[in-house]
């Protein structure tokens, strides 16, 4: 007896005179496909006989408990990001922890901006954590499919998203030199755009205020590119070079990167300046940053354990149909002092 061919999405798209990806996203029920579009593609599916594999029909037939992870952002930021990496690895161990499959998925927004990441549409997961840059086509995907669970970090832009207190972490940060003795002090960050470079400014700001230090060497205006490692360093140096050639000079400085620290600390050197005798240097960045220059790096991180666990409950309760009692959940960054930091002499 001749075995019946099994009818595959290839054969519907050819017949139906559609791409495979919408053929599938019309029998799963998923993507941007109009009502009529799909009923048709339906359609010569049934005329074809079409049946799912096993494997398609018991994927369906249960709720997807499956969780990922999207990790969005060009190549060059990730690797030795003090963001990423941690994310990346609290997240495998909190998979491990729990049970459940690990999927981590890399999506370049510069190169993908007009795709959503086959984590959130293939039905491989009931939910996924996003870390990074939401795309144009992600974003409108989100909002055409609302009930889909997603947990984004330090994104404001989304209803459930983890926001960490950099703000708070600066105030401290502030207020820590403040009772070394440090008058004079300064503030070297990024565009305000990014929530971290954001909050270090109002935290500095404030921190300034109600403590009556002086930060008239504190250029408010100037803000750092922060793109590749090189660029980043010779521009860090170029600003430290103008900022101690002045008669007033700041005994301590908050950096919101770890490359400017060490571009700082490179022309505290070359200037003759001791750190930290005669400079305090705290900065944002992970161990692997900090500790590995000398002298090792006062610092604020972000706290990746309690972020990924707290966005994993917060998914957990999407997932379940259970309203959470907070959408913005807030994680306070990790304070670490190091060698670094000292009171003003």
């Amino acid at each position: 007896m001749m075995k019946k061919k099994s009818v595959k999405l290839k054969d519907i798209a050819i017949q139906a005179e559609v791409s495979v990806a919408t053929v599938s996203a019309a029998l799963n029920g998923t993507g941007r496909i109009g009502d009529e579009l799909r009923s048709r593609i339906m359609e010569v599916a049934r005329q074809m006989n079409y049946e799912p594999n096993l494997a398609a029909r018991l994927l369906k037939q249960k709720h997807c408990n499956d969780i990922g992870l999207v990790i969005s952002d060009p190549p060059r930021r990730i690797a030795g990001s003090g963001f990423f990496q941690p994310m990346i690895y609290h997240f495998i161990q909190l998979c491990d922890e729990q049970g459940i499959r690990c999927q981590i998925e890399y999506h370049d927004p510069d190169v993908k901006d007009g795709q959503v990441p086959a984590l959130m549409t293939g039905g491989f997961t009931g939910g996924v954590l996003y870390g990074g840059a939401v795309g144009t086509a992600t974003r409108r995907w989100i909002k055409e499919n609302p009930s889909f669970p997603i947990v984004t970090f330090e994104d404001r832009d989304f209803e459930y998203t983890i926001h960490s207190r950099y703000d708070l972490a600066a105030y401290r940060m502030v207020q820590h030199l403040a009772a070394l003795g440090h008058r004079h002090v300064a503030l070297l960050a990024g565009l305000p755009r990014y929530e971290l470079q954001q909050g270090m400014r109002e935290g500095f700001t404030r921190a300034v205020a109600d403590f009556r230090l002086d930060a008239a060497c504190w250029d408010r205006e100037y803000a750092f590119r922060l793109e590749n490692d090189a660029d980043t360093m010779r521009e860090g140096v170029e600003y430290c070079e103008k900022l101690f050639a002045r008669t007033v000079r700041p005994t301590a400085l908050v950096i919101s990167d770890a490359r400017l620290a060490k571009a700082a600390l490179y022309t505290a050197l070359k200037h003759g300046i001791d750190v930290p005798r005669d400079l305090s240097i705290f900065t944002c960045g992970n161990e692997y940053e900090t500790e590995q220059v000398y002298p090792a790096l006062s610092s604020i991180r972000w706290n990746a354990h309690e972020a990924i666990y707290k966005a994993y409950h917060l998914l957990r309760s999407l997932m379940e149909g259970r309203i959470p009692a907070e959408k913005v959940i807030e994680v306070e960054p990790v304070l670490t002092l190091r060698d670094s930091t000292a009171r003003c002499s």
